[in-house]
């Protein structure tokens, strides 16, 4: 009898243990079966500054729903308010390292969708401030420029006789485009470069008015005059985020990066693999010199500060990747080009591929950029 009530008492502990395991495990998933909320976004990321975004709530299944902020640490530096249908969540501006969060949206009976919220550490640069292009009329100096230098093969030349009935020697082009384009398209149509404190970017910029509508002598003097200052990204109207663009300067250079999230969401899915795949592939490929981290794409400039102007530009060895890429998009262009191409002038397609392999080959020195002065007004 005492041996037989022994193995009793052990079966139910046992089954005891059982019980409880599984009672244990259901309290884990914290109710497995419950439906859950679901947010537009998982995650949101901020730069160093002090600005907000925002987010949809659905909770199908629920009446009402609340929404709320749990910190890693001991600042409060996330702010959230139901807006709508969807929350704003606004940071406070970072003085120090990088630091997360988590926004909590719960309903009753429904399980909890947590939104992480992260911001980068206090930015610094050198070059933070508001500027504009950089103008000097009476040297005709219209803050566009183009440098070149020659090995003993020399210059090349854009043979356009069949359109314009003799060749464009090269002097005439590093002559005439920075001032055609830097009188009129950037000196007139940017009317502002804000690099913000916490590594945002922001452009005034006007748009040009044609006049007789498009062609290529009203494209060479467009109007500005009754354009209004627009602002990219708009605040106000916010297709663009305001951090989809940032920059920040390391060794001489100024990167300016576009990001990854951005260029995903205006992916229009027509292409054999994701855009930022695509891009990457590029990159990979032609062996640029861009940037590919886990949130950017990014673009180096080099750039120097002399007498209050602020130059930023390329150089050849910077541009040197850049031919194979070139010469393929312009052989895909122009592949289609032929003796019966209606109403467009007929030329060689190769006469276009060899002035860029020369433009590449023949130089020793190839600078081109833009030139800015701190805005005043």
């Amino acid at each position: 009898m005492k041996k037989l009530f022994t193995k009793f008492s052990l079966i139910a502990a046992l089954c005891a243990i059982a019980v409880s395991s599984v009672s244990c495990d259901d309290d884990n998933k914290g109710g497995g079966d419950k439906p859950a909320v679901e947010t537009s976004v998982s995650s949101l990321r901020f730069t160093s500054g002090s600005y907000s975004k925002s987010f949809t709530v659905d909770v199908k299944t629920a009446a009402s729903w609340s929404v709320d902020v749990e910190f890693s640490g001991t600042d409060s530096w996330v702010t959230v308010e139901k807006s709508g249908a969807g929350v704003s969540v606004k940071v406070e501006s970072n003085t120090g390292a990088a630091r997360t969060a988590t926004v909590v949206v719960s309903a009753p009976g429904m399980t909890d969708a947590k939104v992480a919220v992260e911001q980068q550490e206090a930015f610094s640069s050198e070059l933070i401030g508001v500027y504009a292009p950089h103008v000097d009329p009476m040297s005709s100096d219209y803050g566009l420029f183009l440098s070149t230098e020659w090995n003993e093969k020399g210059a090349p030349s854009l043979d356009l006789s069949a359109i314009l009935g003799a060749p464009i020697e090269w002097e005439t082009i590093e002559f005439f485009l920075p001032m055609l384009i830097g009188s009129t398209y950037y000196s007139q149509g940017l009317a502002s470069l804000d690099l913000k404190e916490d590594g945002r970017l922001a452009a005034g910029y006007r748009v040009p008015e044609f006049e007789g509508g498009f062609s290529i002598e009203s494209m060479l003097n467009p109007q500005f005059g009754n354009s209004p200052v627009l602002v990219f990204p708009d605040a106000q109207a916010p297709v663009v985020p305001s951090d989809a663009v940032t920059y920040y300067t390391k060794d001489g250079k100024i990167y300016l990066a576009v990001s990854k999230e951005f260029i995903a969401s205006v992916d229009p899915g027509t292409l054999d693999m994701p855009i930022c795949d695509l891009i990457d592939t590029f990159i990979k490929k032609y062996g640029l010199d861009f940037v590919s981290d886990r949130y950017n794409f990014a673009v180096p400039l080099k750039y120097k500060s002399e007498n209050d102007v602020l130059t930023l530009y390329v150089d050849r060895e910077m541009i040197l990747p850049f031919k194979p890429l070139l010469l393929d998009v312009v052989g895909m262009l122009l592949e289609g080009i032929s003796e019966e191409g209606g109403d467009m002038p007929v030329f060689d397609p190769a006469m276009l591929t060899g002035f860029i392999t020369d433009m590449f080959d023949n130089s020793t020195k190839f600078e081109i950029g833009v030139k800015l002065a701190p805005k005043t007004e």
